[in-house]
């Protein structure tokens, strides 16, 4: 799997060939010309009507042309659903910018900043892992600002999704009430570099998992891995590296959190069946260890349900 650094750097790359300079003011602008002078007077006609405010939810559908999915977003924890529309794995990671800085902000980083994502980014979370024609979903704290969602997974020739049209700023407004947090008593930490999680308090079904990052260092990210009968989560890396050989990995993956900036949280939703073998993979690569992917660094974890 390529690395997420190097992603970014086309990620950026892309904004700065396709930011389109703001056309020069003439310096000398002619008077306006009034027709009619009672004209003047008038009231200036109405503004466009602002864009529909979605509460609650956001679902973003992943065509052949790049992302489809609402421009402005209420405040608060929303479920955010992915629908993969296109012919390969995509994800919708969210970041949202420090206030003040925008896509042109994210463009100008890559002429004068290092490869990676520029610290003006909060990485929030958003849906990973998602095979075609099929989606999931994942449960976020949207604060006010202004956000961009984005796919860095690269294809089979290495080609990231961004740099095929997967990339959508969208907006989020404070309102007069905010959806609350879920309820749910099951708790994932992230680390660096090790997930926490008590899978004995498991029972076979779906189950709604709160996603923490205490760090202290890194952004970390989860993925579920439903490995095949007899594998392992290394046998799924092993076949996912770059110089594997063809072929599919021995799993599929079930859910997925992308990447969450320290003290952020969110909740994932995951289905557990009794006597099936799951991975948990961190595949962010890390700033601290030149690059290195956190599973490298160990924050891999299997588990296995049995006797519930």
């Amino acid at each position: 799997m390529k690395k997420l650094a190097t992603t970014v750097f086309f990620i950026l790359l892309l904004l700065a060939a396709c930011t389109v300079p703001a056309p020069v003011a003439d310096p000398n602008p002619p008077a306006p010309v009034v027709a009619n002078p009672t004209a003047a007077d008038e009231p200036a006609p109405t503004a466009e009507p602002e864009a529909d405010v979605v509460a609650g939810q956001m679902t973003i559908a992943a065509t052949a042309a790049g992302f489809e999915a609402p421009s402005h977003l209420a405040a608060g924890w929303t479920t955010v659903t992915l629908n993969n529309k296109s012919d390969g794995m995509r994800q919708a990671a969210l970041f949202r910018f420090e206030e003040g800085k925008t896509m042109a902000d994210l463009a100008a980083a890559m002429q004068s900043g290092p490869p990676g994502p520029p610290p003006f980014l909060t990485a929030v979370g958003g849906v990973a892992g998602i095979s075609p024609s099929k989606s999931g979903s994942v449960i976020v704290n949207m604060s006010p600002g202004d956000y961009v969602m984005l796919d860095p997974v690269p294809d089979g020739e290495g080609v990231p999704g961004v740099a095929k049209g997967y990339i959508l700023p969208f907006t989020v407004v404070a309102t007069e009430t905010a959806e609350p947090a879920p309820n749910t008593e099951m708790t994932l930490e992230m680390a660096d570099y090790a997930f926490v999680f008590d899978h004995t308090a498991l029972s076979a079904g779906e189950h709604l998992v709160h996603v923490t990052n205490s760090g202290p260092q890194e952004s970390h990210e989860v993925v579920v891995i439903r490995l095949n009968e007899g594998a392992t989560v290394q046998d799924f890396l092993a076949a996912t590296a770059p110089d594997a050989p063809p072929g599919p990995p021995p799993g599929i993956v079930v859910a997925g959190l992308s990447g969450l900036t320290i003290g952020e949280e969110a909740y994932i939703s995951v289905e557990i069946e009794e006597g099936v073998n799951y991975g948990l993979i961190c595949f962010l690569p890390s700033s601290h260890h030149q690059g290195t992917p956190h599973f490298a660094l160990g924050m891999v974890s299997e588990f296995a349900l049995h006797g519930h």
